[in-house]
């Protein structure tokens, strides 16, 4: 198995956008911010390097993961005083 910069491969391209919205309300002494964060957006599959393990030719050069996360979403809620 080769180790370092040596074992780096070369693979498909990296795709994805993240979105982060924010409203802020002043609400007597305190203020309130609401926050929806997307990350991935549009949901775009990004594959993961080929197999370079050359011991195995029925498998060299074959992607059989997934690099990155789905979307994934998170609200926020934040009270300042």
């Amino acid at each position: 198995m080769l180790s370092g910069v040596a074992s780096r491969g070369r693979g498909p391209s990296w795709q994805g956008l993240d979105l982060s919205l924010q409203k802020a309300f002043e609400t007597g002494p305190a203020r309130v911010s609401l926050r929806w964060d997307v990350f991935n957006v549009f949901d775009t599959v990004n594959l993961g390097l080929p197999d370079s393990n050359i011991s195995n030719t029925a498998t060299v050069g074959t992607i059989r993961s997934l690099a990155g996360d789905p979307r994934i979403m998170q609200f926020s809620l934040r009270v300042s005083f």
